[in-house]
């Protein structure tokens, strides 16, 4: 197995980036707090100054006191904003570093070969919510900590090697799945409406461009969140057949619908791909013998034993891979059981195409009789011209 892909050059960018908006926020909200400061000793002389002096430099002075009385407050309030803004986004950076170490300690200890691992195993060890899990690693492999992690929503779990193999499923873990949602960014859009506000006492124009900077900025270190939710499985509804009077031809309609909706049970259930991948084209195949079937009721009857044989036998021999599969001990009898049945049911897509392409048998002889027609009689027309 490939070993985990763990690029600890993002960790330095987060690193910096955290500590780097954590110092500069504290040097601008100290900057906004003198400001204030500076800003609320100059109206408290003018104000001073006013009581004492009389006449019209007096009330000039008092109009300009009430005038920027408010401006100190705003400063230092929207100075303690930004920085608290700004701080937050700094720690969240450095906390994603820790969190980046803790998943990698859990893969990497992940047994060799395996190359996936269950995302219930992930909130287990962590003791994390599933949200927050699936929040993380989809941050990381965005930001590029993980870059060859996926994610497979029907087996709930993170793979890191291509083409491996579902895990054994536990418990009832085959009857749910998970599903991805998504969430507003938040931090990107607090950072931009903050940063607006705290600038919006000079150029407007400058205010704007920073503000949009700034939620920029943001979006590309903390991503939109996309996390997982588990849901129940669904399987794909099939419309039972309806009676067309024909005996021969409800029966051979009953027979593949019945055997189908196991087929597609059975799909859900089973986890390997060596099984799901022809279990497909199975069920696609039979899905195109009953449509044909239907539109042709005259093919009933050739296809009694598809019907009464191939499809329930079939159904069987894969629903023993599933028990099979399912057993947590697997000694050498069931191992090879599993191979045997994985080999059938490889070669069975061949079978049910076979079955398929039988049913035009009989417009294939009718072509090619119309064809030796066709062909005598432009032969005909080329002898008439001769003579």
């Amino acid at each position: 197995m490939k070993e985990f892909n763990y690029n600890k050059s993002e960790r330095t960018y987060d690193i910096i980036f955290g500590a780097a908006a954590i110092a500069l926020s504290s040097i601008i909200s100290l900057l906004f707090l003198v400001a204030g400061i500076l800003s609320m000793a100059a109206n408290l002389t003018t104000g001073l100054i006013g009581r004492f002096l009389g006449g019209a430099v007096a009330n000039r002075l008092m109009e300009l006191f009430q005038a920027h009385a408010g401006d100190a407050g705003k400063l230092i309030m929207c100075g303690a904003a930004f920085g608290l803004v700004w701080t937050v986004i700094g720690i969240k950076a450095l906390l994603r570093v820790q969190r980046a170490n803790r998943y990698a300690k859990i893969f990497t200890t992940q047994p060799s070969g395996v190359g996936r691992v269950k995302i219930a195993e992930i909130v287990k060890q962590t003791g994390y919510t599933l949200k927050r899990v699936s929040h993380d690693l989809n941050t990381l492999k965005k930001r590029g900590y993980f870059p060859t992690i996926n994610f497979d929503l029907d087996n709930k779990e993170a793979i890191f090697v291509e083409n491996s193999e579902p895990l054994v499923q536990i418990g009832n873990e085959s009857a749910t799945v998970y599903k991805e949602n998504r969430e507003i960014p938040l931090v990107p859009i607090a950072a931009a409406v903050v940063t607006l506000i705290s600038f919006s006492f000079g150029w407007w124009l400058f205010s704007v461009t920073t503000a949009i900077g700034a939620g920029l900025l943001t979006t590309m270190f903390f991503p939109l969140a996309i996390y997982f939710s588990e849901v129940k499985r669904t399987t794909p509804k099939m419309k039972k057949p309806s009676a067309t009077g024909n005996s021969d031809l409800d029966e051979v309609l009953a027979g593949i619908y019945e055997n189908k909706k196991e087929l597609v049970r059975l799909k859900g259930s089973i986890v390997s791909p060596k099984i799901r991948t022809p279990l497909a084209d199975i069920i696609r195949v039979s899905e195109q013998i009953s449509q044909y079937v239907t539109d042709n009721p005259e093919k009933a009857k050739s296809l009694r034993q598809f019907c009464n044989y191939y499809l329930p036998t079939t159904v069987n021999f894969l629903a023993t891979y599933e028990e099979l599969e399912s057993k947590s001990d697997k000694g050498e009898n069931i191992m090879a059981t599993l191979a045997k049945i994985e080999e059938v049911t490889a070669k069975l897509v061949d079978v049910f195409k076979r079955e398929y392409d039988e049913l035009f048998a009989d417009k294939v002889m009718d072509i090619e009789a119309e064809t030796s027609v066709m062909k005598a009689i432009i032969a005909e027309a080329d002898e008439s011209k001769n003579i």
